[in-house]
């Protein structure tokens, strides 16, 4: 009799397509389940973590300082820019330097002329990373 009981309960949850499975194994599936959801969770926040962090590792780069190691780059770049009169030892008009009309140079326009990328620290007289044209002025009467 218990045979057809369990034939009868088994025909029974097939018919209608109803879990026969027993508590525990409900039970350890839904904790697989929960255990995957919360590993992708964290997964995903980790990812993102690391997303931010080199995000923010990329903006705080200061920009490249003017150094005589990389003048070759900085010729070149004054040379077709118009200023292929100009030597490596002479100062250039300031106003050809300030390409962008602002009143100042910065160490960007710096790397485009040898002459200012050799003299650039002399040139920022207050240190605050900009050349006034008072302070190129300056400078290039002392050079």
């Amino acid at each position: 009799m218990a045979q057809a009981l369990l034939a009868l309960q088994h025909d029974a949850c097939e018919a209608e397509y109803v879990s026969c499975f027993s508590p525990r194994q409900l039970e350890a599936d839904m904790n697989k389940k929960i255990i995957s959801i919360i590993a992708a969770g964290g997964l995903s926040l980790m990812a993102s973590a690391a997303f931010a962090q080199s995000s923010a590792a990329q903006q705080q780069q200061p920009p490249p300082a003017a150094s005589t190691s990389g003048m070759s780059g900085g010729m070149n770049n004054g040379m077709s820019s118009g200023m292929s009169g100009q030597s490596a030892n002479t100062p250039p008009p300031f106003s050809t330097l300030d390409t962008r009309g602002n009143g100042y140079l910065t160490q960007q326009d710096a790397s485009q002329n040898s002459w200012l990328g050799m003299h650039w620290s002399q040139c920022d007289a207050d240190h605050d990373g900009k050349v006034t044209r008072t302070e190129y002025d300056a400078c290039s009467q002392q050079q």
